[in-house]
């Protein structure tokens, strides 16, 4: 798994708390408080998603990330799904139309998102810049994930206007689910998928 996006991630979302989340080309990022998912419920009401992109003339990668937190920081569950494809490399056998493709709901706050593949990560615990280690990894293929929230995604600049929330728990959200041990590794491998050369995907 290639954590390059993790860090230019980190670097777009500082500039947009800086500058109010200026226009910067091939960058997306949005964000939202959920309630529940179809796959598992939250009732530390702590709960949110995010989905994150970055693009440029060497690469082009996009993200999905959701978590239910803990008082404490450590996670009850977390979802997540990448995508990462070098210029020059075939996309759309891993990152085609439909990855994350969605529908909302208006009237129900609903999210439908396709999710070809996905890791879930159970009782995870956050080391700051190490992510997160979970103490059981599932992994999900070809299902829909649900979300419910009172409102659609926001840009960070709104999202942190419009919500009294913690900016470092929501960032935590994001960073990588590293792997335990061979079992889960092969669980993340599927989860997260590159095209590229094989110095660009280690």
């Amino acid at each position: 798994m290639n954590y390059r996006i993790i860090s230019s991630f980190l670097v777009f979302f500082s500039a947009a708390m800086t500058f109010a989340l200026p226009s910067k080309a091939g960058s997306i990022a949005s964000v939202r408080v959920i309630t529940t998912t179809n796959w598992y419920t939250c009732s530390t009401g702590k709960s949110l998603e995010w989905i994150y992109g970055y693009g440029n003339m060497s690469y082009t990668s996009l993200n999905y990330a959701a978590g239910c937190l803990n008082a404490d920081g450590s996670a009850r569950w977390l979802i997540q799904s990448g995508r990462e494809c070098e210029a020059g490399y075939d996309c759309s056998q891993i990152m085609p139309d439909t990855y994350l493709n969605e529908s909302y709901q208006a009237t129900t706050g609903i999210y439908n998102r396709y999710m070809p593949t996905a890791v879930v990560g159970i009782d995870c615990t956050f080391d700051g810049d190490a992510g997160w280690t979970c103490q059981r990894l599932e992994g999900y293929q070809n299902t829909t994930l649900q979300t419910v929230g009172a409102t659609e995604l926001q840009s960070p600049g709104a999202f942190f206007r419009d919500n009294n929330v913690d900016h470092n728990s929501i960032m935590s959200v994001s960073n990588p689910i590293r792997p335990r041990n061979n079992q889960q590794q092969g669980v993340l491998d599927r989860a997260f998928l590159c095209a590229g050369s094989a110095q660009f995907c280690q």
